[in-house]
């Protein structure tokens, strides 16, 4: 653009009015040209610059005297700053705030090393303690093992997250230089606006606005009000810093027994649709004073919906978290309604994948692979193959094992034989302390199915028929060793 107004000009010469040819009035010096403003932000701890660019343009922030720099470029009607992040002095498609998302996306993506991109597939560990500040493993997973996604499990304290956000932050722009281009951290949370004290999967603190349980969103079957919501605590997430939550959770509530039915949108698929995307639209999107969509913008986060493909109907009600929950069973042949929300909602930037083994009434996996989602290659082909694009991610500690397969405290492992590939794995450990996984696998007897389960809506009932079931469990190298237990697994009955 710049080329051919340049061009246009010199070829003019002369601007004709009425037939008479008028001087070009004299071009603005590049100093009398509206520029970038400048201001210095601090937050009693960490001072940083906020760069204003005239006419609508981005709006930046960087470490004066750091690693990223600030270049200026002149265009006929103004000057623009962009972040030098890369250290090369010049500025590159990605840096350029002007072009597309998904141009500049592409561009970042010849640049990172490979230890940058192996990175960006790990998750920290759950920091619950923002207000001790940046931490020297905190410091080690950043610098050493490129990693940026960090899971912020502290309580709802503004102070004290804005805080650790900004000195994070720093930190990580800090390690930019030629050759390694800055990448920022994308901090992210489980739920922290639920009213109810007493689930695991919420955050406490008071500095956030309280709402019902998705379950009780869901009840007000009014997908205006879901929406309210998702923009509310969009904007809270993003005060603290935080940037993707991980949720909404819209599996299928077809298993009353299940202890998370409240964080779910009930078992009605096309309700759970419509409530699922007014949740994502309203998180991902910015909004003027008039309620219309601006895109993403500052009071933005991303969704990250769970459980791909659906962990509602986990058999007896038992939880996909705990090894003894760790079969998914669909005795109607229901599968499939279990994806719809998730299709319904697939504007999400990321999806999770459920732990659970999905089985058949005679307790055979419907896939063909007795393995987690997270290692089923499958279910997550299916994802893809539905049109999703975006980022796919484990749910926690898929790569760990424990000795007691059984512990009702004992988190579930992989389940696993093989790893599928396009999968970010939430890691529950600092990266600098595992090693690559390498898993041999004890043969267990074959599990049976313990129960059999009603899908609804067809509200059929049916008697499980008692079997025993070996879980096996696999790990990482930096954790427990692969371990198999004869115990069989609990059995519980329906009417």
């Amino acid at each position: 653009m710049r080329i051919l107004r340049t061009i246009a000009a010199a070829a003019a010469g002369a601007l004709t009015v009425t037939g008479v040819l008028a001087p070009l009035a004299p071009v603005a010096s590049a100093a009398d040209l509206p520029g970038p403003a400048t201001r210095a932000v601090s937050d009693g701890k960490t001072s940083f610059a906020v760069v204003t660019n005239p006419g609508g343009g981005a709006t930046l922030s960087y470490v004066p005297g750091g690693a990223v720099t600030l270049l200026e470029v002149t265009t006929p009607t103004a000057r623009l700053a962009f972040k030098d992040m890369n250290a090369n002095r010049r500025l590159d498609v990605w840096e350029d705030w002007r072009q597309p998302v998904n141009v500049r996306a592409a561009a970042l993506a010849q640049e990172l090393t490979k230890e940058q991109i192996a990175g960006l597939m790990l998750f920290s560990s759950h920091e619950r303690d923002p207000a001790a500040g940046l931490t020297d493993a905190q410091r080690t997973y950043l610098a050493q093992d490129q990693l940026r996604n960090v899971l912020n499990a502290g309580p709802n304290d503004v102070k004290a997250n804005v805080t650790w956000v900004n000195a994070m932050q720093k930190f990580a722009e800090a390690q930019a230089k030629a050759g390694l281009p800055y990448v920022p951290v994308n901090f992210s949370s489980d739920p922290r606006s639920t009213a109810a004290q007493d689930t695991a999967y919420n955050a406490a603190g008071t500095d956030i606005s309280r709402w019902p349980s998705n379950l009780g969103l869901a009840a007000t079957f009014d997908p205006e009000t879901m929406l309210r919501f998702a923009k509310t605590s969009s904007a809270e997430y993003r005060a603290m810093g935080i940037t993707t939550a991980l949720g909404p959770q819209i599996d299928l509530a077809t298993e009353p027994r299940w202890l998370r039915v409240d964080g779910t949108f009930g078992e009605n698929a096309a309700h759970a649709s419509r409530m699922a995307k007014a949740y994502v639209d309203g998180s991902q999107n910015t909004y003027d004073s008039y309620g219309h969509s601006t895109g993403w913008g500052p009071e933005s986060i991303a969704t990250m919906i769970k459980h791909w493909p659906g962990d509602g109907a986990g058999e007896g009600g038992r939880e996909a978290h705990l090894n003894a929950g760790k079969y998914a069973v669909y005795p109607g042949d229901n599968y499939r309604e279990h994806m719809l929300p998730f299709l319904a909602a697939k504007d999400s930037l990321a999806v999770m994948s459920s732990y659970s083994i999905a089985i058949d009434k005679d307790g055979e996996p419907l896939t063909g692979n007795r393995v987690g989602s997270a290692y089923d290659k499958v279910k997550i082909d299916a994802l893809r193959t539905e049109g999703y694009d975006g980022v796919i991610c484990t749910d926690w500690g898929v790569t760990r094992g424990y000795t007691d397969p059984n512990s009702p405290s004992a988190w579930p492992g992989a389940w696993r034989r093989r790893a599928s590939s396009s999968v970010t794995t939430r890691c529950s450990r600092p990266a600098s302390t595992c090693t690559a996984a390498t898993t041999t696998r004890r043969p267990c007897s074959p599990p049976t199915t313990s129960g059999r389960r009603t899908t609804r809506p067809a509200r059929t009932r049916s008697r499980p028929t008692p079997g025993s079931g070996s879980p096996v469990s696999a790990s990482c190298g930096c954790c427990s060793r692969p371990a198999c237990s004869s115990t069989p697994t609990s059995t519980w009955r329906t009417r």
